[in-house]
């Protein structure tokens, strides 16, 4: 069995993809990384997206507070600050943004792992945990005015899909 990918490496590929997206998608002017961890921000909603290769699993995120994920949602959809985001939309958007990083990744790690399957975004309202089973590279950002965290997730041991 190949060896999984370290979590710097995923992590060092979602940062670059965030530097892409706060640039290309949301419009931004800047992007600061702040500081990295193993801790997911507590209150902070926003989107995650499972990445899977033959021999590897992420679930990758980024969250913010609910005005930094608002924020992030209307330049996406390149919306005024008056015009009203329903929680529907905000979700889409989020879950959008999800699904564009994560493009973003899946180029970022062509030299680790080909092919790389992306799975549906889901947006999470909610704060995440970690057990001993789950390891977690959480980097702290500044994209604009917009503090965020972007999140890598994996199984402490990831075994890969068993193939007859």
């Amino acid at each position: 069995m190949a060896d999984s990918v370290s979590l710097n490496v995923w992590q060092g590929a979602v940062e670059a993809g965030a530097t892409d997206i706060s640039r290309d998608g949301f419009n931004f002017q800047g992007f600061e990384v702040l500081e990295r961890c193993g801790t997911i921000p507590e209150g902070m909603p926003g989107s995650f997206i499972p990445l899977v290769a033959d021999h590897e699993s992420v679930q990758v995120g980024i969250v913010s507070t609910m005005a930094g994920c608002e924020a992030m949602a209307r330049s996406l959809m390149q919306l005024p600050k008056g015009e009203a985001l329903s929680q529907s939309d905000l979700a889409d958007a989020l879950a959008e943004a999800a699904n564009i990083l994560a493009g973003y990744v899946k180029r970022n790690m062509q030299d680790h792992l080909n092919p790389v399957q992306l799975g549906l975004p889901l947006f999470v309202n909610g704060h995440l945990e970690t057990s001993d089973r789950m390891r977690a590279a959480v980097t702290k950002v500044r994209m604009g005015e917009v503090d965020a965290a972007l999140v890598v997730l994996r199984a402490a041991e990831w075994r890969g899909p068993v193939r007859k």
